[in-house]
């Protein structure tokens, strides 16, 4: 069931970097992970895009709000992350494909 959060939490917005592949230069965006004041877990992510108005703009925003109703219905950032693309940057070392995937590797970071 849908754990509904007070119109004011904590937030904290931070810049990611997010590469389509290892020798690509970086696309920035900038990560706004809200948390249940009540446990102190992230329960929403707000993921914009260096462009607005483009198709990337709409994934980035389409995206977080799909993980922001799964992580309100007590999926963990970990499980999400785990379910999503990887790319390989060295030999034996993975990282998220997209930048949904990054912004939820972040957002597993404040995972209690």
């Amino acid at each position: 069931m849908r754990q509904k959060l007070p119109n004011r939490r904590p937030c904290v917005t931070e810049t990611i970097e997010v590469r389509d592949n290892p020798t690509a230069p970086p696309s920035r965006f900038h990560l706004s992970v809200g948390f249940d004041p009540a446990t102190g877990n992230p329960r929403e992510m707000f993921l914009m895009g260096p462009k607005s108005g483009t198709q990337m703009a709409a994934l980035a925003h389409d995206g977080s709000i799909l993980a922001s109703l799964a992580l309100q219905n007590g999926k963990t950032a970990r499980e999400l992350v785990k379910s999503l693309s990887m790319i390989e940057v060295m030999e034996g070392l993975a990282a998220p494909a997209s930048a949904i995937g990054a912004a939820l590797a972040v957002v597993a970071e404040y995972e209690k």
